[in-house]
Order: structure tokens, then C-alpha cells, then sequence
């Protein structure tokens, strides 16, 4: 379909146009109306005048005075008018206005004259001015209405111009470049078309964050489960080889199948659209009950959990979210900690630290997809999948590894949000 063909500037001049134009018709029959009836009260003026002044004269010297002006006759009842006019007074008794013959008008105006009826008549062919005057009126209205016609289609135009440019800069720059990048509804002007910007840029934003929350999801459950299974794999070939376990692979079993649960949890929950719903939320309690409940620490006795987090310290988050985060960080100190000793505290403002000691010397960043330790069992995806649980709280997410100590530094409240 060809929208420039209905398009609204189209429409705007055309709708303006038509207004202006039927207003102006209007306009115009209303004048040539008032015209008219303005001229017949004159005339019935004239003659009510004249009517009253031959019936004064009558009444002061009983004589019946012939009218004063050439146009009126007087006549001493209706059957002496013309035989037409005396019809159509037979057929309309309170008719004033006569016409006689092709162009001929005529007012009468009933007397009563010691109870004798006399009629006076103007015949006022002559004065009429509407008829005559009418083919020129009607050529000068014509042509201020094509004046107007003219000025309506120019200020229509633009009108519709100047008010309808920003929604046409919208239009082409969707169609030139769909991809919308943050700010873009701030080149708009704060009115109707600014908000349809700003809602096309959030429609836009929640897309793009659906769309990348898919990919995410796809590519971490095609690569981080992997690892857990696989060791699944092998100890089940195992015991389909030897009937029995050992301890040890017993404990990978376990281990594994819990880590699938807790990534599979993680991912599910980065996932769903709840994720960005946030709340005010007190870390110490989120913290607490994630210790309590987490499936590795009560199996690593030898494991030391150093908890300073002051206790006013309020996050805005989603405690969904936020309990996979600490969950995820706990067991990735419980598997590479040098010293089996993790250390959780808060730094000035809304920083929290996670910090243990190593003695493997990061040559990537830690934070990004398949970085890991060559001892490490895993793809690599753990620290980042820390990373997008930030992302999806808005919050800012740093390493820092220095003499030895592995820090990993959460920002709950970036100065620039």
C-alpha cells in the first residue's frame, strides 16, 4: 500500500480546505439572504408609511389624498387590481408581495377607510437592486471564495507542514535506521509526538531486552549445562562399568546435579520479565538465608564464610535474583579460593565486596563468557552469569585481583542511573 497517497498532511489540507469553502458558501447564501429581506423591509416600510399618512389626512379633512410618490397608486378595492394580482390575492389573503407578469413587483398594503376597503400598491420594479445586481454579486462572491480557496490551501499546507514534520521525521528515521538507539526521543518536541517517540523508544528497549534475554538464555543452556551433565555421563559409565561408586564420585554426582538445578534456576529466572521488577530490599537478610540454605557450605566444613554487611545496608533489587547472585559467588569461592575462605563485607555507600584469596594469575577478564582457570571443570560462564544478574539489576559489577586477593566488587547504586 502507498500511505503517501493518505496520508495525513493530505488529509489536513484537504479537511482545512473543505471547512474554509463550505463555511464561505455559507456565508455567501446567508449575505444574498439578508440582502434580500433587508430590501423588502424598506419597501414594506415605504408603503406602511404612505398607507398611515393617507389615512391621517382622511381622518383631519375627510378627504381621500392621492399618495405622494409616482411609484404608488391607490385603489379603491382589490377587484380594481390588475385580474393576476387580484387571483393571487383571492389565493393567499395575507399576501404583500405580488409579481405581475415576466418582471413587474408589486407591495400592496390593505386600507380601512370608513369601512370602505381601498388598496394602496407600490410597484417597485424599477428600485429592486437585488435582482439586477445579482449575476455581479454572485461573480464577486465567487471569486472571493476562490481567494479564500487559495489562502485556506496555503495556510493548510502549512499548517499542516510545520506540525506534522517532527511525526514525518519519526516515520523516516524507523524506516531509515530501525534500530533506536537511547535518546531518541529526546529530538522530538515535548507534545504528543514526543510521547509516541518516547513510547516507540520503550517498546523498542523491552524488545531488544526480550530478544536478548532469549539469545542469553539459549547460548548459557547450551554451554553451561554441558559440563555438569557430562561429569553426570561419566559417572554413571562408571557405574555401569564397575556397579558401584566411590565416595568421591558419589560426591561429584551430588555436586553436579545441584549445580544444573542452581543454573538452571539462575537462567530460568534472568529469563522471565520478573527479573527487572525491583524493590527495596535489606542485603543482610537475602545474605543470611542464602548461608543457611546454600547445599555445599554444610559439606565443606573446612570452609570459612566471613560476614561484615552493616545491617542497614537497603539494595534496590529483586530477591529472586539477588539470592542466585550470592548463591553463585559462594560456590565459585567454595571450587578456586586458595585459602577455602570467603569474605563478605560492604564498603562505603551501597559497595559490596566479595573477596578471597588466589594464586592464579588472570590473564583475561574473569567477567567475561569462557574465561576460567585451567583447573576449573566448567566452561567459564560462572563469573558472567554474576555479570548478567547485575546487568538485570542495574547494578555495576567489577574485578580487581591485587597480592593475592580476589575481589569481587558489586556497586548496588551507580552514580550515573
Amino acid at each position: 500500500m502507498n500511505y503517501k497517497d493518505k496520508s495525513i498532511h493530505k488529509g489536513i489540507i484537504h479537511l482545512f480546505v473543505g471547512i474554509i469553502l463550505v463555511v464561505s458558501l455559507i456565508y455567501s447564501i446567508l449575505l444574498l439572504g439578508y440582502s434580500w429581506i433587508v430590501e423588502d423591509n424598506i419597501f414594506n416600510r415605504i408603503v406602511t408609511e404612505e398607507a398611515n399618512y393617507i389615512e391621517k389626512i382622511y381622518k383631519e379633512e375627510k378627504k381621500l389624498v392621492e399618495p405622494r410618490a409616482p411609484f404608488l397608486t391607490l385603489y379603491p378595492g382589490w377587484d380594481e387590481l390588475p385580474v393576476d394580482i387580484y387571483l393571487q390575492h383571492l389565493k393567499d389573503v395575507n399576501q404583500v408581495e405580488f409579481k405581475s407578469g415576466d418582471r413587474i413587483s408589486l407591495y400592496v398594503h390593505p386600507l380601512e377607510i370608513e369601512g370602505e376597503s381601498a388598496v394602496l400598491v407600490a410597484d417597485i420594479t424599477k428600485y429592486e437592486v437585488g435582482r439586477d445586481y445579482l449575476p455581479v454579486v454572485s461573480m464577486a462572491l465567487l471569486a472571493l471564495l476562490a481567494v479564500v480557496a487559495a489562502l485556506a490551501t496555503y495556510m493548510a499546507y502549512y499548517l499542516a507542514k510545520k506540525t506534522l514534520k517532527p511525526l514525518e521525521r519519526l516515520t523516516n528515521k524507523i524506516d531509515l535506521n530501525p534500530s533506536i538507539d537511547d535518546g531518541f526521543s529526546g529530538e522530538f518536541p515535548k507534545n504528543e509526538i514526543g510521547m509516541l517517540a518516547e513510547t516507540i523508544e520503550l517498546s523498542f528497549k523491552k524488545t531488544q531486552e526480550l530478544l536478548s534475554r532469549e539469545e542469553n538464555f539459549t547460548r548459557d543452556v547450551s554451554h553451561e549445562l554441558r559440563t555438569p551433565t557430562t561429569v553426570i555421563k561419566n559417572v554413571i559409565a562408571e557405574l555401569k562399568q564397575n556397579d558401584t561408586l566411590s565416595a568421591k564420585q558419589l560426591n561429584y554426582l551430588e555436586d553436579n546435579t545441584l549445580r544444573i538445578e542452581q543454573i538452571i534456576n539462575t537462567l530460568l529466572a534472568l529469563a522471565r520479565n520478573e527479573a527487572t521488577l525491583l524493590e527495596p530490599i535489606r542485603f543482610i537478610d537475602v545474605l543470611e538465608d542464602v548461608v543457611v540454605s546454600h547445599f555445599e557450605l554444610s559439606k565443606h566444613e573446612g570452609f570459612t564464610l566471613q560476614m561484615d554487611v552493616s545491617e542497614s545496608l537497603q539494595v534496590s533489587g529483586n530477591k529472586n535474583l539477588l539470592q542466585l547472585l550470592i548463591n553463585n559467588l559462594i560456590s565459585n569461592a567454595i571450587h578456586y579460593s586458595s585459602d577455602h575462605r570467603l569474605k563478605i563485607y560492604s564498603d562505603e555507600g551501597a559497595v559490596i565486596i566479595f573477596e578471597n584469596e588466589t594464586d592464579y594469575i588472570h590473564k583475561d577478564n574473569p567477567i567475561s563468557p569462557k574465561v576460567k582457570r585451567e583447573s576449573s571443570q566448567g566452561i567459564g560462564l560462572g563469573l558472567f552469569l554474576v555479570e548478567r544478574v547485575c546487568l538485570a539489576l542495574s547494578w555495576e559489577v567489577d574485578v580487581e585481583v591485587s597480592n593475592g586477593q580476589f575481589r569481587i566488587i558489586i556497586n548496588t547504586s551507580p552514580k550515573n542511573l
